[in-house]
């Protein structure tokens, strides 16, 4: 065997060698699994409900609506409504606390008479910290009459 033919042997070997050792080193970095076998019980549940609707009814042309949006009481959060259609927002309230809620609402800009798709977003927020928690985007249908 030629040297240079012992050189490419030895080149090949090494490269296997790093490849072999780095796919060990990374396998040993992998995160052991933490979790427990489940039982079936929890020591808290909290769940936030949240009031959606597929489809509103408003008014046409004035910027004054009835909307009746409300936060269940057993709720641990506040919340916060949005309604935009194509990314434009019209309405935002203030936060909710649990147990109350809206009935009327004043829009940002007028709709004429139609159906529109509009995106209803509600956030949910700690009521001390105003950290923000979970929250839902539904598409509902505004029906403008």
């Amino acid at each position: 065997m030629k040297k240079r033919d012992v050189a490419y042997i030895i080149v090949i070997v090494l490269l296997i060698a790093i490849l072999i050792a780095g796919i060990g080193s990374s396998m040993s970095k992998r995160k052991k699994d933490t979790g427990v076998k489940w039982n079936g019980e929890t020591q808290e549940t909290r769940y936030v409900k949240i009031p959606s609707f597929s489809e509103i009814y408003f008014t046409a042309d004035t910027k004054d609506q009835g909307f009746n949006f409300f936060n269940p009481s057993t709720n641990n959060c506040s919340m916060t409504v949005t309604l935009a259609k194509d990314g434009e927002v019209y309405y935002e309230s203030d936060s909710i606390l649990p147990g109350y809620g809206l009935q009327k609402i004043k829009l940002y800009k007028t709709l004429e008479r139609g159906d529109y798709q509009f995106t209803y977003t509600v956030k949910c927020h700690d009521i001390n910290t105003d950290k923000e928690y979970n929250g839902a985007n539904f598409n509902t249908v505004i029906h403008v009459r």
